[in-house]
């Protein structure tokens, strides 16, 4: 499967982003970028842990006026992270 983005995250979890979930986001959420998605892995502001194998990074961009979080959605599977969806949100999930 062709990566976009294979990057270890700031614990050293390994994440991938197939070119399908690139297309996803970039069809629905312009916004993003492939550096965004990156610097949430390697510096994120908060790292939500959630059932199923999910974890939710996010980080701050200052200049997203509305929506300044960056939100991205990861699955565990047998140890490797995917990217389910990135968007930008208001704020954090606590």
């Amino acid at each position: 499967m062709e990566h976009v983005i294979e990057i270890n995250d700031k614990s050293g979890r390994e994440i991938g982003l197939t070119e399908r979930q690139w297309k996803h986001i970039r069809h629905k959420h312009l916004d993003v970028n492939e550096l965004m998605i990156e610097e949430t892995f390697v510096n994120p502001l908060n790292i939500i842990i959630e059932d199923e194998g999910v974890a939710i990074y996010y980080r701050y961009f200052k200049d997203k006026d509305s929506n300044p979080y960056l939100k991205v959605m990861v699955k565990y599977l047998n140890g490797d992270g995917y990217v389910i969806t990135s968007y930008f949100v208001k704020g954090m999930l606590k």
